[in-house]
């Protein structure tokens, strides 16, 4: 074989070789990487229906395969279960896995402000404080955040759980066993105190300030994700802060389009039209506009736990730091 006459046909061989070579090792960095995301079906969720609906997850190079809804104990159950990346988690949520020392880690704050209310039945025009409804039938969802709040402003005025016939009650059920007359009361988190006051079947007498203030509880949520992606893809983990960052400076300058974005996604997730000044309103008692997580959000989540530990629910105050990991938010960048 004459390779010297051969030489431009080698040539050619070798560039189209080299192009479809070239070409290979382009791919993967075309690709997006898939990732899945759980959240609750409630206001908690902006960030990440934001983040979705604006493209931030897609411009990181994710491909958001799913964005699933459900109770906060679903999300962290799926997230043990390795069914999903990344959750919305409450401060209950955080307790539990703190106290369980699961797997996962908070890696950012999601957002915070307390959304639950007081709510008695709209015949009753006389009770105006927690002291009037002593010793009768109370409606509310028992381990959850809101409950905790509420029990800890008992205290603050008193008063006690006990003080009360306290009835477990599913929250979304809740608005129903305060129209059928079976409670006096109910301690219910939005939207259920908006329609029950706009259905004419309740009243507030302790708004979300109310119950928060005086016990300085700022009320956290948090982002989380199972520690075995952390430790084996920091920089999947990194993006996706990112893209919280990103949505989190849309929330805080297109409040009006954050609004329509999630009066649509609260009737695809509930099936249920609010009107656009109560998504306003609640996204107002909800705060977005920062990611690391602070001592305070910490000590909340804290106190929130030692109301169990009064109850006699569980031995003691888990540590929480155990899983809080900030680096993430300490690193995330809108841009």
């Amino acid at each position: 074989m004459n390779l010297t006459r051969s030489k431009p046909g080698i040539l050619i061989v070798i560039a189209a070789l080299c192009g479809i070579a070239f070409s290979f090792s382009q791919a993967p960095a075309q690709q997006k990487q898939p990732i899945h995301i759980t959240y609750s079906e409630n206001m908690y969720a902006t960030i990440a229906v934001v983040a979705i609906e604006k493209g931030y997850l897609a411009a990181q190079g994710l491909d958001v395969k799913h964005a699933s809804e459900g109770t906060a104990t679903e999300v962290l159950e799926a997230m043990v279960g390795g069914s999903t990346d990344f959750g919305i988690a409450s401060p209950s949520r955080i307790e539990v896995m703190a106290r369980k020392k699961l797997p996962v880690k908070a890696i950012a704050l999601n957002a915070y402000g307390f959304t639950g209310s007081v709510v008695v039945p709209r015949r009753d025009q006389t009770t105006k404080a927690m002291a009037d409804l002593k010793g009768k039938a109370i409606a509310v969802q028992l381990g959850t955040g809101t409950y905790g709040v509420w029990a800890r402003y008992l205290k603050h005025v008193g008063l006690s759980a006990k003080d009360f016939t306290i009835k477990n009650t599913s929250n979304p059920l809740i608005p129903a066993a305060m129209e059928s007359g079976s409670v006096d009361g109910a301690v219910t988190w939005e939207p259920s105190p908006t329609r029950m006051v706009r259905k004419g079947i309740g009243r507030v007498i302790l708004g979300p300030d109310d119950l928060a203030k005086p016990i300085n509880s700022p009320y956290p949520f948090f982002l989380i994700a199972p520690s075995r992606l952390i430790e084996q893809k920091p920089d999947l983990v990194q993006k996706v802060v990112n893209a919280w960052a990103q949505s989190v400076k849309y929330i805080q300058e297109n409040p009006d389009d954050v609004a329509r974005i999630m009066q649509e996604s609260m009737k695809r997730m509930r099936g249920i039209t609010l009107d656009i000044n109560d998504v306003k309103r609640e996204a107002y008692l909800t705060k977005y506009d920062r990611l690391r997580i602070t001592d305070t959000d910490i000590k909340d989540t804290e106190e929130l736990a030692r109301v169990l530990v009064e109850e006699g629910r569980i031995k003691a105050v888990p540590a929480i730091r155990s899983v809080i990991e900030n680096r993430f938010a300490e690193k995330a960048s809108a841009r």
